[in-house]
């Protein structure tokens, strides 16, 4: 008998060896039928929607499309990303936005500022979305109610410590705005501007706290002053004109201008041709007189006289 053999026929009468066989585990018999350990350890991640929508309009010639301003507040290193094809101006306002913020006593988020204005193939210029862009920064951080956004439109230029200031070519916002149903909110420098839009829903504001705090309910915006009040903060009118209401004597001493002198035209730079129109409207409806040739055809100068003016012959 070979030694192969041999090894054959011991290992069959080994009882060990059969006590090897049986024990050794079937590679496709798992080790634990019930769930994985990553399966049962996996946790549920609770999402925060950090995103706010504010709403305003963009110049475009005497046309002002609405402009979603969408504001998301990611992770990540802290940046300020603005995209929607801003202009330069646009794009300087997140310097704007982040001084006044912090005058203001707001927290500046430390997080992945993204700033989207929508519809992007629109141009966005001028600084009036500095207010909207600071709106939606305080939404995101839960500062103002989302709810308190949808039926409003901002417009404003911030400054560094968080002034609001004139918007320039915001008339044609404003009646775009007028013909829908938002409450528009606006700087308060524009306030003779957004008097010649009637039956719009305006007010006006100084500050962002201001705007913050109205929001909140803590604070009532102020409404579009009437006529006299505008003339007197304007410097309009004839304040020797008792007929005008624009010029009584309460509205003089309340903005101080009792001790100030009339308006006068050589005080306006430029607008030569607006000037001289004006002159001319003074000379021939105001004083009423006119100086012709001695050549001048009599049913011309008749005529002058029909109309009351005093005709002086040269």
């Amino acid at each position: 008998m070979d030694v192969g053999t041999r090894k054959h026929v011991s290992s069959r009468n080994d009882p060990s060896a059969a006590k090897d066989v049986s024990t050794r585990k079937h590679p496709s018999t798992p080790k634990d039928a019930g769930p994985s350990k990553s399966g049962r350890t996996r946790k549920r991640v609770k999402t925060r929607k950090d995103v706010s929508t504010v709403f305003s309009r963009a110049p475009l010639g005497l046309h002002a499309p609405l402009v979603r301003v969408e504001v998301h507040l990611g992770t990540g290193l802290p940046t300020f990303a603005m995209v929607g094809l801003p202009e330069t101006v646009v794009r300087e306002s997140k310097e704007r936005v982040r001084s006044a913020l912090l005058n203001s006593g707001f927290e500046f988020p430390t997080r992945r500022i993204t700033v989207n204005l929508s519809p992007a193939d629109l141009p966005k210029e001028g600084g009036r979305f500095d207010l909207p862009i600071a709106v939606g920064i305080l939404a995101a951080c839960g500062k103002i109610p989302p709810r308190e956004l949808e039926h409003r439109e901002f417009y404003g230029e911030l400054s560094l410590g968080g002034e609001l200031r004139e918007t320039r070519k915001l008339l044609p916002a404003l009646i775009e705005g007028s013909g829908s149903t938002n409450e528009l909110i606006l700087p308060f420098a524009n306030a003779l501007e957004a008097a010649l839009v009637r039956h719009a829903k305006l007010k006006l504001a100084s500050h962002l706290r201001q705007v913050c705090d109205a929001l909140n309910g803590r604070a009532v915006l102020s409404e579009v002053p009437g006529p006299a009040d505008l003339a007197a903060v304007a410097h309009l009118g004839n304040p020797w004109d008792p007929t005008i209401p624009a010029c009584r004597a309460d509205a003089s001493e309340r903005y101080g201008l009792a001790d100030k002198p009339a308006p006068d035209l050589a005080e306006v730079r430029g607008q030569f041709g607006a000037k001289r129109a004006q002159t001319i409207q003074i000379v021939l409806v105001v004083e009423m007189k006119c100086v012709v040739e001695r050549d001048t055809d009599a049913a011309i100068v008749d005529a002058w006289r029909a109309l009351g003016t005093s005709v002086h012959v040269a």
